[in-house]
């Protein structure tokens, strides 16, 4: 596999980005702040469904998002399931 040369050096955020988050903190905004208040009053107006939404879009910060897998064939699935 040929070597990457050029572009930006890894973890280098770009222009875009940082300008983004540059004006979030001019204007003094928390989105993630601000996503966390309006899912709580969601949850207390009971509109769970504006809620679940809220919650869910938060939970992509802290877990890993699970894939679906595509089975092929039975031997796929023994060696994913192994002994179970």
């Amino acid at each position: 596999m040929k070597a990457k040369t050029g572009g930006r050096v890894k973890g280098t955020p770009n222009k875009i980005s940082e300008f983004v988050k540059n004006r979030l903190d001019e204007l003094e905004c928390e989105p993630i702040e601000q996503l966390v208040i309006i899912a709580r009053e969601a949850h207390e107006k009971k509109d769970l469904q504006l809620a679940g939404n809220l919650y869910k879009e938060l939970a992509g910060f802290i877990a890993p998002k699970v894939k679906a897998i595509t089975i092929v064939d039975k031997s796929e699935l023994e060696v994913l399931l192994g002994d179970l």
